[in-house]
């Protein structure tokens, strides 16, 4: 079950970081930041998923 929630958000992490990248260039500077804070959240699940499987 971890490794699944760990992928998941890995996956999810990778795309709201390219797609908040896409918007920053696109010109909408706010709601591409809103997807990059997202995916600093779904990157700090990965790590803690990532931590607690390695004490196992």
């Amino acid at each position: 079950m971890n490794k699944i929630l760990r992928l998941g958000s890995l996956f999810f992490s990778i795309v709201l970081l390219v797609f908040g990248i896409i918007r920053i260039m696109s010109g909408r500077e706010n709601s591409g930041v809103y997807y990059l804070i997202a995916a600093v959240g779904f990157y700090i699940i990965y790590f803690s998923y990532k931590r607690a499987q390695g004490k196992d």
